[in-house]
């Protein structure tokens, strides 16, 4: 039998809400300027430029954006159920190939 995985996928999606949340408030800037100096790596850089302009596009687009904003918020409070729950379903996955397994032991036997 093989092996189930359950995996919370919504911890990206959150980041990108934050992210874009974060870069609304300050202006849009398409470039993350940073105070230190360190330079993110382009790639984060751009998921991160384009997860704003995501959201920007979603806010101005749904006319309320203070409904927009607490679903945000609501969708990463779950975040940790839901990372809870994954991490829960990976423990009784593992508890069930054990026991089928001593369920084959003993009919074996």
């Amino acid at each position: 039998m093989g092996k189930r995985r359950f995996y919370g996928g919504g911890f990206r999606v959150c980041i990108a809400l934050r992210a874009g949340a974060i870069l609304s408030r300050v202006g849009m800037s398409t470039k993350i300027t940073l105070e230190s100096r360190q330079r993110l790596p382009s790639k984060v850089q751009d998921v991160i430029c384009d997860s704003a302009l995501i959201i920007q596009h979603a806010t101005s687009a749904s006319g309320s954006s203070e409904m927009l904003t607490s679903s945000a918020k609501q969708f990463c409070a779950a975040e940790q159920l839901v990372g809870t729950t994954a991490a829960s379903l990976n423990k009784m996955d593992a508890l069930l190939d054990a026991m089928q397994q001593q369920c084959e032991d003993v009919e074996n036997k």
